[in-house]
């Protein structure tokens, strides 16, 4: 992929990127003022709440505060790669550029609360947890290929290897089976094999970590467990004090992950 191509797709991402957005929130005024929006399952009862409660017990709006954010951060960052990179040909933003796609897929999961699927045996939800769990791979292994692939002479392939770990995870997500009767309190539907998928993540993770630090002299690993650890906690978050931590470390590990990159190719 030229330059300029990498350029023009990011440009037409962050534009995707506010569409989507304000997609979502016409919806979400749509269903309120015509009256069809329903109260959350998990509500902040404000007449009996301690400091405790608030930031420990399960609520519904800290996962869908979660799923904005994570539209924000999409964003933002896209804007900051588009101009941060416009001259530096790196397949590290290939691969994150992949990552940010998968966060922004998590906003899929607000069709739930938007529609009032919460005790719903639709096949649309079936299409949400599929399309959640196909982009949290997605996300995972954009990294993992680009510890593996990120050698300059493998510049060309950046493309065709986020091709191939998106088809990796269309396939897996395609087996996974879906339980419509049940939204779990992160505000995903329930799958089949919910633990082995959270020890896959886990696994990717871990397998990564070791990656960049075997393959690219670990100059990106400390921002890129930060980050990770902020997006696990987004992702999984059910109360305030994990969305504030996913918050936190999301944003500043994403900062020194790219900072590290920029730096290394400022000196190429």
């Amino acid at each position: 992929m030229t330059l300029i191509s990498r350029n023009k797709i990011i440009f037409g991402f962050g534009i995707f990127t506010i569409a989507f957005i304000l997609l979502f929130l016409a919806l979400f005024l749509f269903q309120f003022f015509s009256g069809h929006f329903s109260p959350l399952p998990i509500s902040i009862n404000f007449s009996n709440i301690s400091l405790k409660n608030i930031l420990f017990n399960d609520y519904t709006i800290f996962p869908i505060i979660s799923i904005i954010f994570l539209g924000i951060y999409t964003l933002v960052t896209t804007s900051v790669i588009r101009y941060s990179f416009e001259k530096t040909q790196s397949p590290e933003i290939i691969f994150f550029f992949g990552f940010l796609v998968g966060c922004l897929l998590e906003y899929c999961r607000l069709f739930i609360p938007i529609y009032n699927l919460w005790n719903s045996y639709s096949t649309f939800v079936i299409f949400i947890g599929k399309t959640c769990f196909a982009c949290r791979l997605i996300s995972l292994l954009c990294f993992l290929f680009s510890a593996l692939f990120s050698a300059d002479f493998q510049n060309q392939q950046a493309e065709k290897n986020l091709l191939i770990i998106t088809i990796i995870s269309l396939i897996f997500a395609e087996f996974l089976p879906i339980n419509t009767g049940t939204i779990t309190p992160a505000v995903l539907p329930a799958s089949g094999f919910n633990k082995v998928f959270t020890i896959i993540l886990f696994f990717i993770f871990f397998i990564t970590c070791i990656s960049m630090i075997v393959f690219v002299k670990s100059k990106y690993t400390f921002g890129y467990i930060f980050l990770m650890l902020g997006y696990f906690s987004l992702i999984y978050a059910t109360n305030l004090i994990l969305c504030l931590f996913g918050i936190f470390f999301l944003t500043f590990g994403t900062v020194k992950y790219l900072e590290k990159i920029h730096n290394y190719y400022l000196w190429q």
